[in-house]
């Protein structure tokens, strides 16, 4: 990346956080905004196979925190579906650009579109940066980047 485009990108951050900062009105996240293909937190796992179809693989896990407490990842073609013990969905990960958010971000879009579409981040912890539904910060938008690029997303909510 060039010199000057590289100060441009900057530029442009810093004026949208400057704006957000000078009192322009923050986006905040909806719930509409946890839903990715058709799938919703909260969503019962028969009703994500009669959406998406079978998984292409399902990776079981244990809570780090809690060992007894067990959840599931469905893996798609781009997307990952976080499935809770009780069958329910808890989050949905999308890895391509097949997916957009329901703002219509994309993976592989750039820094300056996510902060078009969602505003000031409510934290940054490199290379993610998290945007919280408010009155709960345990539901999350998290998206990583890296090279200013959108590389993954993750909508729902954070469990260990």
């Amino acid at each position: 990346m060039t010199t000057l485009r590289r100060f441009i990108v900057l530029l442009a951050i810093t004026l949208a956080f400057s704006a957000n900062v000078m009192g322009e009105v923050l986006i905040q996240l909806g719930e509409e905004d946890f839903t990715v293909a058709g799938i919703s937190i909260g969503t019962d796992s028969a009703s994500v196979q009669r959406t998406l179809g079978k998984p292409k693989d399902v990776t079981n896990y244990a809570y780090t925190n809690d060992p007894s407490g067990k959840y599931s990842v469905w893996k798609y073609a781009g997307l990952l579906v976080h499935v809770g013990v009780d069958k329910t969905v808890f989050g949905i990960t999308i890895q391509t650009t097949k997916f957009p958010t329901k703002r219509g971000l994309k993976v592989g879009d750039s820094i300056g579109k996510l902060v078009k579409l969602y505003g000031k981040p409510s934290g940054t912890y490199q290379p993610d940066w998290d945007y919280e539904l408010p009155g709960n910060d345990l539901e999350v938008m998290r998206v990583n980047v890296h090279n200013h690029k959108i590389t993954s997303i993750y909508a729902g909510t954070l469990s260990d």
